[in-house]
């Protein structure tokens, strides 16, 4: 990575760490930016009507209507504002929902709207503290107890700061150049009922990871090896983002994540479709992606 390019980095993490001191919480930031749409849209107001004006003359010229373009624009900017206030308490209130719409996570306490620290919902709290045991099918039973010891072990190893200590024994003696057909691994976050309704973030990260590593390697069956630096490489990147700017403790960080999410991958494709199907409807898989992704 060059210079520049860390320093940038670095300059974007301030940034957001910035932002996050001044706004307080994720509703402040809304209404930051919703104040800002509202008083943006009425001081660019009148410069905005003249630009209209200058754009629309030579049309206004060719029809005749030039004077009425003119009394328009004037009533617009010297008149009551009552047009002026309409569109400026759009912008702002349109601006507000939307943000208020993107952040909201119904993952956390309040929808993680009123902190920046944010708390687990209640149901989330209980669902990944003691997942739902997996159903058992005929000629599964095994495979699926053994698979299912093997993620919960990575989940509780990604409660402690997803530094991965204690895993490599593990995560070692995965096959790094074995491959993974694109459309299972996509369909292990695509397919989950409870990803798609608890945790959209590691639905959208975990299927972005495995769809960049198979467009990295150009290929419909990524290899586990390519899995690890796409999403190395990912969660490094949101990292920065959230403010850690420590070169260091960004890689250390990112990679043993990275490791536990291959190793959870890997653990997945060490089973049968239906064995796979079974810790995808007890929930087992989503507890472990999550608590691996954020």
């Amino acid at each position: 990575m060059g210079a520049n390019e860390e320093q940038n980095k670095n300059w974007l993490a301030r940034g957001a760490e910035a932002v996050r001191d001044l706004s307080g919480s994720p509703l402040g930031l809304a209404a930051l930016l919703g104040g800002s749409a509202w008083l943006g849209t009425r001081a660019l107001w009148n410069p905005a009507m003249r630009t209209l004006q200058s754009l629309g003359r030579p049309l206004a010229k060719a029809t005749g209507s030039e004077k009425e373009l003119d009394d328009y624009i004037q009533e617009q900017t010297e008149g009551d504002g009552e047009a002026r206030d309409r569109v400026s308490a759009a912008a702002g209130l349109g601006t507000l929902a939307a943000a208020l719409y993107l952040m909201y996570n119904p993952r956390y306490k309040y929808g993680g709207l009123v902190s920046w620290d944010r708390e687990p919902s209640g149901n989330l709290k209980a669902f990944y503290k003691d997942p739902k045991p997996p159903k058992q099918q005929a000629g599964t039973g095994r495979q699926s107890t053994a698979a299912l010891g093997a993620l919960a072990d990575l989940r509780k190893t990604a409660a402690l700061g997803k530094k991965a200590f204690g895993m490599e024994s593990y995560v070692n003696t995965l096959d790094w150049g074995r491959r993974v057909p694109l459309s299972s691994a996509q369909g292990l976050f695509t397919n989950d009922p409870f990803l798609s309704s608890n945790d959209r973030y590691s639905m959208n990260m975990g299927t972005a990871i495995v769809t960049d590593a198979a467009m990295r390697q150009n290929t419909a069956s990524p290899t586990l090896g390519g899995i690890f630096d796409s999403a190395a490489s990912k969660i490094s990147n949101k990292l920065s983002l959230g403010g850690l700017a420590s070169t260091a403790t960004r890689a250390m960080v990112a990679n043993g994540a990275a490791r536990l999410f291959t190793g959870a991958v890997g653990a997945m494709f060490d089973l049968g479709p239906k064995a796979r199907n079974t810790l995808v409807d007890a929930g087992t898989w989503a507890g472990t992606i999550s608590s691996i992704l954020n």
